[in-house]
């Protein structure tokens, strides 16, 4: 199974309705992968809407916890479906770099 390391909080967010996730290249597999939680962490990812309102729907947070969520680990696993490069499409996650 292939694997790719995603900064919290945008990796818990993948299992909580973002379904789309900005690299800069395209891969040809498709399939089952792992979800890699990096070490790292995110500070925009922290304060990002769509991010909090995927990991808290029903609260006004504007800012996580970092000591909340796992780092440094595989953190479940989801289904490559398609790779695309980015042409202002898949709104609201498709960000432009």
């Amino acid at each position: 199974m292939k694997a790719s390391t995603v900064q919290q909080p945008w990796a818990t967010a993948i299992f909580r309705g973002k379904n789309i996730e900005n690299r800069t290249q395209l891969w040809t597999y498709r399939g089952p992968l792992a979800i890699h939680a990096g070490a790292r962490w995110s500070t925009r990812g922290s304060r990002d809407p769509l991010v909090l309102k995927a990991l808290y729907p029903y609260d006004d947070f504007t800012s996580l916890n970092q000591r909340a969520y796992a780092t440094g680990a595989i953190i479940g696993t989801v289904e490559l479906v398609d790779c695309h490069p980015e042409a202002g499409c898949c709104a609201p996650w498709g960000e432009s770099s």
